[in-house]
């Protein structure tokens, strides 16, 4: 769902150019107003490039726990459930 959003955002948007960095992800994130908070916004920025856990919580300072919390609430505000 997370990428389906960004991929419309992208498309509708195109003149903005590619998202070249992570913080242009976020940015873009916050911007859809879908009800991330900044800290959500940065984990699933960051998943959505391909970082590990273990690298975004090296990144942001934060336990590896606290990656998974931020994580499982960015799920849930976007509705994305387990299959």
């Amino acid at each position: 769902m997370l990428l389906a959003a960004l991929g419309q955002h992208v498309r509708t948007d195109a003149a903005v150019g590619h998202l070249s960095s992570e913080a242009a992800l976020v940015e873009t994130l916050l911007a859809l107003g879908c009800g991330l908070s900044p800290r959500e916004s940065e984990v699933a920025a960051a998943l959505v490039i391909g970082e590990t856990q273990a690298k975004i919580a090296q990144t942001l300072k934060i336990s590896p726990a606290m990656v998974i919390t931020y994580r499982r609430r960015a799920y849930g505000t976007l509705g994305v459930a387990k299959a």
